[in-house]
């Protein structure tokens, strides 16, 4: 699997986990103190996404990071 495609699935999979625990994206940017904008595209690629914001993303979906990760 190429790099792109994993960071894809990493993208989908937190999107997947946000809707499914009914949370928007202006709380989550507001939760981690960033733009709307500027969350919608790490969400839209976890390739941008800071390694610290990466790890409260996870807690704040109280998603296991190896699950994100996983291929």
């Amino acid at each position: 699997m190429g790099e792109e495609m994993h960071y894809q699935l990493i993208s989908e999979r937190i999107r997947l986990k946000r809707i499914q625990l009914e949370i928007t994206q202006e709380k989550m940017a507001a939760e981690l103190k960033i733009s709307i904008s500027t969350y919608s595209k790490n969400e839209k690629n976890a390739k941008d996404i800071p390694l610290e914001r990466f790890f409260h993303i996870a807690q704040l979906l109280d998603f296991p990071v190896e699950e994100i990760i996983s291929q």
